[in-house]
């Protein structure tokens, strides 16, 4: 048990985060009940290991002013090309007596 609540340790103090520790105790938990089960050990010695506290409430980070303008460009970049591309397609298709695809106006115009 010691071993497991030092390798636990080490994992948080080398910077895991607690869901991946979690994860990583439940996985061994599972291989040692199936050695209890079969009966090469008495029993689990995880269920006595202190589990590392999970905060459930998540870290919200917001934009700043410049990362906000930098994603709107590059959407709107991103909206262009994709309007030019299909507009470029349906003079492809008018050229060849084809059905044309519809355009793409509710891409952002701003």
């Amino acid at each position: 048990m010691e071993r497991i609540e030092s390798w636990k340790i080490r994992r948080v103090n080398t910077g895991r985060a607690a869901t991946t520790v979690m994860r990583d105790i439940f996985t061994l938990s599972s291989v040692l009940r199936r050695a209890v089960r079969v009966g090469k050990l008495a029993d689990n010695p995880i269920r006595s290991v202190d589990k590392p506290r999970i905060d459930r409430r998540p870290n919200i980070r917001f934009l700043d002013q410049q990362e906000e303008s930098r994603l709107r460009a590059a959407l709107n970049a991103r909206d262009t090309e994709m309007r030019e591309a299909r507009d470029s397609a349906n003079v492809w298709r008018q050229e060849r007596q084809r059905e044309l695809l519809p355009s793409r106006p509710h891409l952002g115009t701003t």
